[in-house]
């Protein structure tokens, strides 16, 4: 839904609710087989949730976090 606004109103700015958007995520861990791990306290959990936390930074803090934290920590997993 937010992509077909996105097209049909291309200069407005769309936000997302933290609660769905968690739900969802954690609906697609389940998908792929990492709801377990992600409630676990591996190197794949830390990784996951410093991906999670990237929408509570500012906007202008957001690319420079992804880079150097969650790029750089990525844990060897094939999923």
């Amino acid at each position: 839904m937010l992509s077909s606004c996105g097209h049909v109103f291309p200069d407005a700015k769309i936000k997302a609710c933290n609660f769905h958007v968690g739900q969802a995520w954690h609906r697609k861990l389940q998908q792929i087989g990492l709801a377990a791990e992600f409630q676990s306290n591996s190197e794949t959990s830390t990784w996951l949730k410093s991906f999670f936390g990237l929408p509570a930074l500012d906007p202008h803090e957001v690319e420079d976090c992804f880079a150097f934290v969650v790029m750089n920590n990525c844990p060897d997993s094939n999923k």
